[in-house]
Formats: C-alpha cells, structure tokens, sequence
C-alpha cells in the first residue's frame, strides 16, 4: 500500500468558489473517476452528504472527497461558504492512475486549526496550476497533504499537538538531508525528551521509529536522484550517507524490490 503523499500527483484543477444564491448545491455523481478532491471550508455554514455520514460545514473543516462516490454539498443561505479546493489523482511511477485499492485513503473528513495556512497552501496549487507549471503544482499539493496528514495524526495518535509540531519539524530537517549523520541521542536531545521517550513519541506519532523514518527519507530520495539526476550509484550512496555502495544497494533493494541500476533502467527508460 502507497501513502497518498507518497505517488506521483497530477493537479487536474482547483480554485476557490464562493456559494452564491438560496439554492446552491454541488452535486458528484458516482462515477469511474479515481480522482480526488481536497476541499478546505474558509468560512460559512452547510452540509455534505456521503455515502458514509452527512457532516456540517464550518470554517476549517477539510475533506478527501473521492470522486468515484457519490456527494452533495449544500450552502446556507444566510452564511455562504467559501471553499479552497484542488482536485488531483494519484499516479505510479509509470505515470498510471493507482486504483483506490493501493493507496492507504486517509479519512474523508477533519477539522482543521490553521485555516489560512492550508488555504495558503492550496491557494499555491492553483497558481501553480493555473500558471501551467506542473511540478511546482505537485510540490505544493504534496505540502498541502503533509499538513492534512500532520493534523490527522495528531488526533487519532493522542500526541498533543506542540509534540506533532517539534516531531514534524525534525522530520522536516531529516527529509531535507536525509544523509547527514543523526544519533538517537542527538535528535531527543534537540526535542528536549529522553532518548527512549523521544523514540516512544516519534513511533506514536509517525508510526516508525526515528531510525526507520531516517531510512524510509534516504530511499525516498535515492528514488529522485536515480531517475532525474546523472550522478551514479556510488556517489548517491555516499551523498545518503551509506558507509559503502554495498550497504546501499542491500537497503534499496530490501525496501524496493529492485537494485538501484533496475530502478534507474525502469524509471528513465
């Protein structure tokens, strides 16, 4: 199963519509679409119905619609809402659509804290979009998610939300260079905890362990670097930090399936 933040992403369009008139609705039909829809509510009032609960719509509240279900969305007519959204699908590394069935779905449905940051967020999506710059479209829908998945594993975790915050931010520094040498020590020192209370939090927060989570940025990263950069494999391995190309190419393989020369053939190929 693939973390939906973790494939491929492909903008299909988004925007910001204001609910206007007594009779606004939106209605999707169930159809074979296997887009998504991130919708963020920047204020106003209504209701959205789907096929597993019917849910108000307030400020902050935020929904994975899936576009094979069926929904409808109502305003009131006293309060229009204002809703952020961008509609995207998931694809592997060939560029195919990934069926429903290999993505790990978050739920459809949370309420969001920080409104005006995740709006800012899809805002840029659209822009992005809009501006024809695919890429930069992606990069920010993948930051919208993040920030989505932030808050869905502050409350189904019970980590309070200042440790998400400081657990995240590490994270942050570990997927930016994921090959700089990090001790266990180092990394709860820098969250202010014990080392096995540091370790018990990230796990329960992130669901790995810190060690495990460093492993998953590196190959993540080698994943880039095989397909879009000409460096080669020993160089990827020392910019990752891996003591040999030996040592690499085992965890690559072991994590992926394939050695990073199958994995460069394939995806440059």
């Amino acid at each position: 199963m693939t973390e939906m933040r973790e494939a491929r992403l492909r903008v299909a369009r988004g925007g910001r519509p204001l609910c206007s008139g007594p009779n606004w609705d939106w209605r999707n039909r169930a159809n074979y679409s296997r887009e998504f829809d991130l919708w963020l509510v920047v204020q106003g009032k209504g209701l959205i119905r789907t096929p597993d609960a019917t849910y108000s719509l307030f400020g902050g509240a935020c929904f994975l619609l899936r576009l094979w279900e069926p929904s409808i969305a109502t305003s009131d007519p006293t309060d229009p809402i204002l809703v952020s959204w961008v509609c995207f699908d998931c694809l592997d590394a060939r560029g195919r659509n990934l069926a429903p069935d290999r993505l790990r779905l978050p739920p459809r449905s949370r309420q969001i804290a920080e409104i005006s940051f995740l709006d800012t967020l899809i805002q840029r999506v659209v822009r992005a979009h809009t501006d024809e710059s695919p890429e930069e479209a992606e990069e920010w829908l993948r930051a919208a998610l993040l920030e989505v998945a932030r808050h869905d594993r502050a409350v189904f975790s019970g980590v309070a939300l200042r440790q998400v915050r400081l657990i995240d931010t590490l994270c942050t520094r570990i997927e930016a260079d994921p090959g700089a040498w990090r001790s266990l020590d180092t990394l709860a020192e820098q969250a202010g905890y014990s080392k096995d209370h540091f370790i018990r939090l990230f796990r329960k927060h992130r669901g790995v362990t810190p060690g495990e989570y460093i492993i998953r940025s590196r190959i993540e990263s080698a994943r880039s670097l095989l397909v879009f950069s000409e460096q080669t494999v020993t160089q990827i391995a020392e910019q990752l930090g891996y003591p040999d190309v030996y040592s690499f190419c085992k965890q690559f393989k072991a994590r992926t399936g394939q050695t990073p020369t199958e994995y460069r053939r394939m995806g440059t190929g």
